[in-house]
């Protein structure tokens, strides 16, 4: 009979015999299929086994017996330092920040196996590498963010509070690491490479952070994330190009799909919209569409009648993230029509995914930006003959699964499959271009960190000296120079500010008429290098294959598109991540008006003073120290009476009184003026500034008038 009871932290306790959990062992059931089989019990805190009904499986399919079982057994890439690489292996979970969602299918295990390449070929210690870390070997941790920032700052304080527990037969804890940690690898999502920012400067010894793909306008700010660094240019240069690119066909009227909840499509929006007050004030945005992730691809649907809500703005901006990228093309694309053409030019988180386009006819036209570096051949051969049951990296085979919509063999993930994955089946991959970006933020944080070692420790030193500092690996890899386009020639890294310095490709969609299945592929049709913009134009095939433009309908729509972006003007505060939107307009009349009011006011109660003492004979001074004329007594006879003294009533010298409003009101404009011109050109960052402001520059109108109407 079982028994129940509570434990001190009212859970439930189990006991009398009975099982509370029953353990199966997955078996061959003649070699035909697989069954499983009941070899053991749990039950009153008690594992029972029975062994003998235990069969395990060798790589090859060869059955071995509970005695001749294997121990567990992983390649962890241990070493003598470590390099910790940030990876979004998973989706972001919709519904909860601090889980994982569904394996990505783009830019993900693969980019965490061009980490791992990168280590192998320095551990090599061929070439460049030969003379790198003498007798030492390098490390690898990956670490997976699942695209949220929130799990980011979980596992890296669980990493440096030694609750990570290392993926290898000693299942010792993280702190092991920490003294040996040469510095990180990532994130890929701005919103990642911020968070882990943050937790790698604040945590007692800070840590270098190089990421290939964060491009947020941010992630530039020194003061806040000093020790991070990264081999692609600001969204500055981004929002420059896209610009420049919608100057070129003729588009002064856009629209702009942007994903809502992300740090860097929210950072690069914000920087276009600056930019469109500045230096291309001939361009409006006639709607902002704001896209928040979702699972299914039905949840995008509602977009295709946002976009024509403003049909005639048919240069559509997209940042969005691929995976965004992939379901809301894949929601939209079948029901636009050829009256649509809508152009979309998209951000480098598009890049130049082959997966992206694959199919899609309809995007014909529609141009990418993608960061201008070549692939990595000796990456793709390696890529390739990994085998994805046999590697370290445990996310590969479940990348596979999911991209190719297969099962390997003994894989429980069979649902909705088509069948078993082909053994070739990295056959066909085509490089993520930001894959050589990774290797190349791993060669340039370890040749930085050589070269610092060497200098402050010495090169025998198998561990860092109190004389290491990451402010000396930071200034060393800003001299840095690599192969950065696999083009045999040396290049500078990063700039002054520690960001990336390569260029960019103008890719645009279009058909391959030689294929027989009609494909779409990327051709190039343009660059950014030196900060210029070279886009042929004779290569251009625009949607409808004629010439391509985007312009306001007719004047009231112009009208109301740059009224708008006149109301609304966002304001930037360099030491804030807050945003403060500030309608200038409205921050501009509204002083105006009140001191028009407070002047009318003013002036009618100082005629009606002046009347009123003229009526009683006061003596009005408009000068202190100064006795006019009128201001004198005489003795006048009466009609009846004695002779008595009488005062004079003093007119009012309405000359004067005019000066003197007359030099209020001046007083009053110049003061406008003057606060108006600190608004516009100051860039207040916050409004409690602006109220003071005027509020103080009225006060001061307000005492040197009443101090000519008491003198």
């Amino acid at each position: 009979m079982t028994s129940v009871s509570f434990d001190e932290n009212r859970d439930i306790v189990l006991t009398g015999g009975e099982s509370n959990y029953t353990v199966y062992n997955v078996q061959e059931n003649n070699g035909k299929d697989y069954v499983f089989k009941q070899v053991a019990t749990y039950a009153d805190s008690k594992l029972t086994i029975q062994e003998s009904d235990v069969v395990f499986y060798r790589e090859n399919g060869s059955s071995l017996s509970w005695s001749q079982r294997m121990p567990a057994q992983c390649d962890c890439n241990t070493g003598d330092f470590y390099i910790v690489g940030i990876l979004s292996i998973h989706e972001k979970n919709p519904l909860s920040s601090l889980t994982c969602g569904k394996i990505k299918t783009l830019a993900g295990a693969d980019l965490a196996e061009s980490v791992a390449f990168a280590v192998k070929e320095i551990n090599k210690k061929e070439g460049m590498f030969a003379d790198i870390l003498p007798g030492h070997k390098i490390g690898l941790l990956l670490i997976n963010s699942c695209s949220s920032p929130l799990v980011v700052r979980q596992r890296l304080l669980d990493l440096h509070t030694g609750r990570l527990p290392l993926p290898d037969p000693s299942h010792l804890n993280s702190s092991i690491l920490l003294s040996n940690i040469m510095g990180y690898v990532g994130a890929y999502f701005s919103g990642d490479s911020i968070a882990a920012a943050e937790i790698l400067t604040g945590i007692g010894r800070p840590f270098v952070q190089v990421s290939a793909s964060s491009t947020s306008s941010d992630l530039k700010d020194r003061v806040k994330y000093p020790y991070f660094m990264r081999l692609v240019p600001a969204d500055d240069v981004q929002v420059q190009i896209l610009l420049d690119v919608a100057v070129k066909l003729n588009s002064t009227y856009i629209q702009v799909m942007y994903d809502k909840m992300a740090d860097y499509a929210q950072g690069l929006v914000r920087k276009l919209e600056e930019a469109l007050t500045q230096n291309y004030t001939n361009i409006c945005i006639a709607q902002k569409i704001a896209v928040t992730s979702r699972s299914d691809v039905s949840e995008y649907k509602w977009i295709k009648d946002e976009l024509r809500k403003k049909s005639a703005a048919k240069l559509v901006i997209v940042v969005l993230y691929d995976v965004d990228i992939e379901k809301v093309m894949d929601a939209i694309l079948p029901d636009l029509t050829s009256n649509d053409n809508f152009l979309f030019l998209a951000s480098d988180s598009w890049g130049k995914h082959q997966e992206l386009i694959q199919g899609k006819t309809k995007l014909e036209g529609s141009l990418v930006l993608s960061q201008d570096v070549l692939y990595n051949s000796s990456f793709h051969t390696y890529f390739t003959s990994v085998d994805p049951t046999k590697t370290e990296n445990v996310w590969l085979r479940y990348f596979w699964e999911a991209r190719k919509n297969c099962y390997f063999d003994k894989s429980f993930e069979r649902k909705g499959k088509t069948g078993l994955c082909p053994e070739n089946i990295a056959s066909d991959y085509v490089d993520d271009p930001l894959a050589s970006l990774h290797i190349q933020a791993v060669n340039a944080l370890v040749l930085g960190f050589n070269q610092t070692l060497n200098k402050l420790c010495g090169s025998a030193a198998r561990q860092l000296c109190s004389a290491f500092t990451s402010e000396e690996l930071v200034k060393t890899m800003k001299n840095i120079r690599l192969d950065m386009y696999n083009r045999g020639e040396l290049t500078q890294v990063f700039d002054d500010n520690g960001d990336g310095i390569v260029g960019f490709k103008i890719l645009q969609v279009t058909r391959d008429r030689t294929s027989p299945v009609d494909a779409v592929i990327y051709t190039e049709v343009g660059s950014w290098t030196n900060q210029k913009l070279t886009l042929d134009e004779s290569k251009l095939t625009p949607p409808g294959g004629e010439q391509f433009s985007a312009v306001c309908p007719n004047p009231a729509e112009c009208s109301a598109c740059f009224k708008q972006a006149k109301q609304t003007t966002t304001i930037s505060n360099g030491d804030s991540d807050d945003n403060i939107t500030v309608p200038v307009v409205v921050g501009v009349s509204l002083p105006l008006a009140a001191a028009v009011i407070v002047l009318i006011v003013f002036v009618v109660h100082f005629w009606r003073r002046l009347k009123v003492k003229g009526r009683r004979g006061t003596t009005i001074r408009f000068v202190p120290g100064a006795r006019r004329s009128g201001d004198s007594t005489c003795t006048c006879p009466t009609p009846s009476g004695p002779v008595r003294n009488q005062t004079r009533p003093n007119p009012v010298n309405t000359m004067l009184l005019w000066e003197t409003l007359l030099s209020c009101v001046l007083v009053i404009l110049f003061l406008f003026l003057k606060t108006k011109l600190q608004f516009i050109l100051r860039r207040v960052s916050h409004p409690l500034y602006v109220t003071v402001l005027y509020r103080k520059n009225g006060v001061d109108t307000l005492r040197q008038c009443t101090r000519v109407y008491n003198s």
